[in-house]
Formats: structure tokens, sequence, C-alpha cells
């Protein structure tokens, strides 16, 4: 069998098993020795888990092949693992285990030994089979197995990610420690375990009644242990108190916490193996707190606690543990101080996590982890390397280990290519994968993040679709997300802040006073919520200064003007050096200046304003709107000035942008048709209003709803006529005329196309044609609704799937229309 070949089910498995072990039997020894045959082995145990009715033939024939295969390549673990399928099936059918063995079964037919091995083996095999025999004899009620159990479920939970187990050992720990006397020594290390499960089943769940429950049993389990123990009780303690601190933000628990864990620290020698896991452990809680609170020294105390990690002793857990703990600090160090050497050694310290983290059993955690340091740098050197690292890195941790988190992860890595290259196909798949992710986190502690991520994405598309759905669908999650989390979160500033973009953006299509009200509403309530020293205050900051720019050019006020002026300056002032917010901050600042000079008649304000916009303009991801803003501060209200060939070259760059949205491309090219034609250079002009035309079917194309086809078709209404007229000046007679119907054949020469597809076809494909035309004429035609069931959120998906819907009905006309199939070839259906 190929290696590339899938494995079978269950059963075909073990049908095939059975046959290489008769062929076995008559004296072909190979035949249980290929990898196909080890495949065929794990295929046929993958389905054999604790709690279901004993498979006795599987477990039969499994027991054959290993015991067989041991006698042929005289491997022991081989035998272990034929040892381990004969454990579970003696109690039921000991007639079906070698009679040879079955003194060999009793004498090891011991749970707890066989974790042992599974532990020191990492056998999934052999932990499968300890599970099944500790189950067994937890029924006797003895605290000791049913402790045990607890631990092998809690093992299994970790490699395979099954609720059930997890639930399974919460269970039996629980039972353990009520069993156990008050006198038993051994009550508080139950205590302690039971204390860790729940924490996991807590933060999992964002279940608050786990995490409470977790510091009680953590707290009586410190107040039952000595010795060691008290170490273990402690650390778990300590881990429980900061991830219910994490979800409530009451300080008490992080001093508590933190005092427990320094406590451990203290009992500990330099060369103990487990000064590094609480060490971790207490680094995390000071970030916990830093990430509420702000303060600086918590950050450095995080790191500091972390600098020796290759001196200290450690297993493979505790040491992919605290390199990706110092590898997150240091992203958080850069985004704190804008040094890049931070980023660059966080990014470093993640690789070497991800050296141990596959025998950890936490490859998927650190590859997010790296995959988004990769991003940040990208973000801030916009070298493709990073990028192309990125998107390798969160693909891999979504491929092994499939969550919420690093579906909406790799989404953001792949709009961010989108924006970088512009292929559309970037945006849809970033944009299906956060709807994935929101649909699978209905009680992830992190929903409202899923839901921020794909709210801004679909703010994203909306910006370069074009369409009211998206726009109006990224406003409906986004306000969800910021009602999900309450105002003492680290995260509402940042949804308050993203909720008021898309208000702002709404109001940009609309002209609605009431959503640029709601825009200033949320980004005021942002700056007032963000704690003091967050690194992202200075663009809340400044996007609040934008939607005061956008009432001043809505309403005229000066007072508004000034503001945003004001608000521009102090964002840019409050970042640190080399910053990616940068030039976008700067380009804000000149486009206000600009606002400022033309109401005062300011040449300093109109010099500097123009000197922020080069800058701007020079690179960054707002690089073409910088140029837009840049030409239209040197062209000026009237007469072209000295300028005009510097404002005409940067209205090139944003018009041949073709990352940026097809509105600013498309207004770049009608402004430097209508600056060309003020200069007095109607070929110029001619040219420009060209572009422009040849874009307007990106703004009007079926791909759009008829509302916004009829809406960007009337922002433009004059744009064919202008044409014409500038190549009548230009003595171009033909031209005017080809524009002037190139204009006007927008809408209905998709409906000409089809016409004249349909006379090339054969029957069954015109009809299919004629078919797509009227099913896409009619979703065109349908309102947006996010109705009422389910919610507002559901109501979002459901369209986002019928828009999918749509996509395909479009590509099937496009294939339709650009390659007709020949008579009687079968049609798409």
């Amino acid at each position: 069998m190929a290696d590339a070949e899938p494995l079978p089910d269950g059963d075909d498995a073990a049908r095939r098993l059975r046959e290489l072990v008769e062929r076995f039997t008559a004296g072909d020894r190979a035949a249980v020795t290929t990898a196909g045959a080890a495949r065929l082995a794990e295929a046929a145990a993958a389905d054999l888990r604790s709690g279901q009715r004993v498979d006795v033939r599987r477990l039969q024939v499994l027991g054959h092949f290993h015991l067989a295969r041991f006698q042929a390549l005289d491997q022991e673990p081989d035998l272990q693992r034929a040892m381990t399928f004969y454990a579970q099936l003696y109690p039921v059918r000991p007639d079906l285990v070698p009679a040879s063995l079955h003194d060999l079964i009793e004498e090891n037919a011991d749970g707890t030994r066989l974790l042992r091995r599974a532990i020191e083996d990492d056998d999934p095999a052999v932990l499968d089979g300890a599970i099944e025999v500790l189950t067994a004899e937890a029924a006797a009620a003895d605290p000791p197995r049913l402790s045990n159990l607890s631990t092998a479920l809690i093992r299994r939970f970790l490699q395979a990610g099954d609720a059930d187990d997890l639930d399974g050992a919460i269970r039996a720990f629980d039972r353990a420690a009520r069993l156990a006397g008050g006198d038993d020594p051994q009550r508080a290390h139950y205590l302690a375990g039971l204390a860790s499960a729940l924490r996991e089943r807590g933060v999992l769940a964002d279940d608050a009644g786990d995490l409470d429950a977790a510091v009680s049993a953590g707290r009586a389990a410190v107040a039952g242990a000595d010795g060691d123990l008290s170490m273990m009780a402690g650390q778990n303690l300590g881990n429980a108190l900061v991830e219910r601190f994490r979800r409530a933000g009451a300080g008490a628990d992080v001093e508590e916490a933190l005092l427990a864990l320094r406590a451990v620290a203290a009992l500990l020698s330099a060369d103990d193996p487990r000064l590094l896991s609480v060490r971790n452990s207490a680094a995390v809680a000071l970030r916990a707190r830093y990430d509420r609170s702000g303060v600086p020294a918590d950050l450095a105390a995080a790191h500091d606690l972390l600098q020796d990690i290759e001196e200290l002793p450690g297993d493979p857990r505790s040491r992919t543990n605290a390199w990706n703990t110092r590898g997150t600090n240091g992203i958080a160090r850069f985004e704190a101080y804008g040094r890049l050497p931070d980023l660059d050694t966080a990014i470093k310290d993640l690789q070497k996590a991800r050296g141990y983290a596959r025998e950890a059993g936490s490859l998927p955690d650190v590859l997010m982890n790296l995959g988004n340091a990769h991003l940040v740098r990208f973000e801030h050197l916009d070298d493709e390397t990073d990028l192309a690292a990125a998107v390798d890195a969160l693909t891999e941790a979504e491929r092994l280990a499939p969550s919420a988190d690093r579906l909406s992860n790799l989404a953001l890595a792949l709009s961010a290519r989108f924006e970088h290259a512009g292929d559309r196909t970037d945006l849809d798949a970033a944009v299906a994968l956060g709807q994935r992710a929101v649909e699978v986190s209905d009680g992830h502690v992190e929903r409202a993040a899923m839901l921020g991520n794909l709210g801004n994405l679909l703010a994203v598309r909306a910006d370069h679709s074009a369409t009211m759905l998206d726009l109006d669908a990224a406003r409906v999650v986004l306000e969800e997300a910021a009602r999900t989390v309450p105002g003492s979160h680290p995260d509402a500033a940042r949804h308050r802040n993203n909720l008021g973009l898309a208000w702002r953006a709404r109001f940009e299509r609309t002209g609605e006073p009431g959503d640029l009200d709601a825009a200033l509403r949320e980004h005021e309530a942002a700056v007032a919520t963000v704690r003091p020293g967050s690194p992202e205050r200075s663009g809340y900051v400044s996007n609040l200064g934008v939607a005061r720019l956008a009432r001043y050019t809505a309403d005229g006020d000066p007072a508004d003007l000034d503001a945003a002026v004001a608000a521009f300056e102090a964002g840019l002032a409050a970042l640190p050096d080399g910053a990616r917010d940068t030039l976008s901050m700067s380009g804000n600042l000149g486009t206000a200046l600009t606002e400022r000079a033309r109401r005062t008649a300011g040449v300093a304000d109109r010099d500097r304003a123009v000197d922020l916009l080069r800058q701007a303009s020079a690179g960054g991801p707002d690089q073409a709107r910088a140029s837009f803003y840049l030409a239209t501060a040197l062209l000026g209200p009237h007469k072209p000035g000295p300028g005009y060939f510097e404002a005409m070259s940067a209205l090139a760059r944003a018009a041949g942008a073709g990352s940026a949205a097809p509105s600013l491309r498309l207004a770049a090219a009608s402004t430097a048709g209508h600056a060309a034609r003020a200069a007095g250079d109607p070929s110029v002009a001619v040219d420009a209003f060209r572009v422009a035309l040849s874009l307007l079917p990106l703004l009007s194309g079926r791909r759009l709803r008829r509302a916004d086809q009829e809406f960007h078709l009337a922002e433009r209404a004059g744009l064919a006529g202008a044409a014409a007229e500038a190549s009548i000046r230009a003595d171009r007679p033909a031209d005017a005329v080809e524009l002037l119907e190139q204009g006007r054949a927008v809408l209905w020469s998709q409906r000409i196309a089809v016409r004249g597809a349909t006379a090339r076809l054969d029957p069954r494909a015109a009809r299919r044609l004629a078919e797509l035309r009227e099913l896409l004429d009619v979703d065109s035609l349908r309102p947006t609704t996010f109705g009422s069931r389910g919610g507002p959120v559901a109501g979002v998906l459901r369209e986002l799937r019928a828009d999918v819907r749509r996509e395909r009905l479009l590509r099937e006309m496009h294939a339709l229309l650009a390659d007709p199939p020949p008579a009687g070839e079968p049609q798409p259906r």
C-alpha cells in the first residue's frame, strides 16, 4: 500500500489485517513487516476508545498482528502493543488470547503500570489500554486508581482534544477527593489535580463557575499539602487565579497568584526541573496584569523571569511553554516600544519553542504565535519573506488542530497578503475562514475576538467590493463583538474603535448624519476606555480625528477641523520611533492640514501638509490613499499651480495601485482627468478619463446587487460626458463617441454579452445561461435582511452563505461567456 493512500476505516483495516496475519501464519513473515501493514494497524486501532463496547474481534486481530510483527522483527514496542490489546481483551474473552500469555497478562494487567509505560513510550495505543484497565479498576472506588485514571484521561485530552476525556478526568479527581478521608495525605494531590483540570475546562468553555471551583479546589489543596505536594498545589492554585483574573479582572486574584508562585519558586533550587515551569507561570501572571494595567514594570519583570531558559533544566513541555511565553512577551515589548530587535528576538524564541513543541504536544499553539509574529514583522518591514512565513505557519497550525482562533488568525494573514498583492481570492478566502471561525466559536473564551476579526475582514472587503452587504455585515458583527465584552475587558476599547470605523464607512456611503454620530460616539468611547500607556491608544485618538474631519467636511464647523488636527498631532506624538502607523497617521494629519490651509489660506499649513503627504505616499499600507490626497493638496481648489506635474504623477500611482479600493482608483483617474482639462491639456485628460471608465465596471458588474450598481453609477453620472468633452477639445471626435458609448454601455453591456453568447451556444447551454441570468437578476433585487432568527450575527452568516452561492453562479456564467462549450457537452448544474 502506497504511503500516500488514505487510511481505510477501522472495520476494513481490521479485515485486511486479519488476512496479513493469516499469511504470516502460513509462512509469509514479510506480510506483517511492511509500512503499509503498520498503517493498517494504525487505522484499525484509531477508533477504539475507552468507554465504548469492547470490539473483541478487533482487539484480537490487533494483538495477533503486533505479536506476529514482534516475532518477525524482534522489536519491543510491538510486544508492548500486543500485550496492551490482549490486556483489554482478556477480562471479557480470555479464550481469544493465546493461552501462553495468560499468566503474563495477569501479572501485568495493572492500569498504573500501563499508564507508566504509555508515558515513557509516548504511545497512544498503550494509553488507550491503560484507560480501559483503569476505568475497570476505578469501579472499586479506590482514590489512587481514580487519580491515575484522571491523569491518563488528561494526557489523552492534551493529545487528542476530546472534551469528554477532560470531563471524565474532573469527575474522577472529584470522586477521589471525596472518597479520601481528611487525614489522607494524598487528598491534597487529588484536589490539586482537580484544580488544574477545572481551570483547563473553565478556560476552554469560558465558564466562570469552573474557574471559581478551580480556585476553591486549589486553595483546599494548598491548605492540606506539605513537602513536594505543596509546590504542585501552589502552582496549580496560581494558574487558576491567573485565569480567573484574565476573565474578571479582580486585582486580588493576580496578587494572590503571584504570592503563591513566588512561594513555590523560593522552595526550589536552581537545578530543580520544576523551577522553569513555575517561573513561566509567574511570567504569565505578570503579562496578564500588564495587559490590563499597562504598567511597564510588569512586562519587564515577565521578561526578566525567563532570561536564563537555556541554563535551567526542564522537560520538553516546560521548555516549550517558557520559550513560547518569552516569544509572545517579546511581541508585546515591540508593540509597546517599537524596537525591532525585540521582535526579531521574539521570532527566534518562538522558533526555539517550535523545536520542542512537537514532543510536548503543543505544536499548533506555537506555530500560531510564530505565524502572528512574522505577520507583525511583515506589517512593519513589508518583507514578503515574513508574509510567506506567517501564512505557512498559520496554515500548518490550522491543519494540525483546527480551532476558531487558528482559523481566524490564518484569515488575518490571508487578508494581509491580499492588501499586499491585490489577489481577490485571498480576501474571499480570508472572509470564509473568519466566517467559519465565528460559526465554531460558540462558548469559546475568545468569541468576541473571532467576531471582531470577521467584522474587520468584512470591512476590508466592503472597501474593495463596494457592496452594502459587506458594509452592514461588518457593522452588525462588530456591534456584537463590542456587546459581548464588558467595559473593563482589555479588548473593550479595540472593539469600540473598530465599530466606530464601520459606522464611519457607512456614513461615507449613506451620508446619514446618524451614522457619523454613531461613529463619533464609538471612537470617543474607545479613547476613554483604552488603558493608559496602551500602544493602541494613539491609533484610537487618530481614528477619532478622522471622524471629526468627516464631520467638518459634512457640516463645515471649524471646531471639528481644529479638533481633528489636534487628534492627529497627539496620535503622532504618542507613537514610538519607527512605528508602522507613522506613515498613515502622517497622511491623516496632512489631509486635515490641507483642509485648514484651504479654509484659512495658511501657507505654513499647506507646506507642512505636502511634506507629510509626500512621506505617507512613499510607503505603508495607505500609500495609494496618501498619493491621492497629496495630489489634491498640490492641485488646490482652483487652476493647477507649480505642483501640477507632481500631482499628476501621484494620481497615476493611486489609479494604478491594483491592491487599492476600486473607488479610490477611479476617483484618482477622474481627478487627473479634470485637473488635466483645467490645465489646458485635453489629450492627457482623455487618457485619464479612459482609465476611469475602464475601472467603472468594477463598481457596476454583476458581482454587485442592483442597488449597489445604481448608487455607484449615479455618483459618476457625468464621467462619460466629461471624457467626451475632453476628446472634442483635443480634436479627437472618434474618441468622444467611443468614450461616451463606453460609459453608457457599462450597465447594459452585460446583457448584450449574454444575448450574444446565447446565439453561439447549443440549446442546452443557452438555456442554462438564460437561467443563470434570471437567477442573478432576481438575487440582485433581493433586499439584504439580517432578520431575527438566531440573532443578527446568524443573519449575517446566512447572507454571506447566500453571497457565496451567488459567486458560484457568476463563475459558471463567466465560464460560459468566456469559453462556450461545443454542442452536446454536459453543462454544470
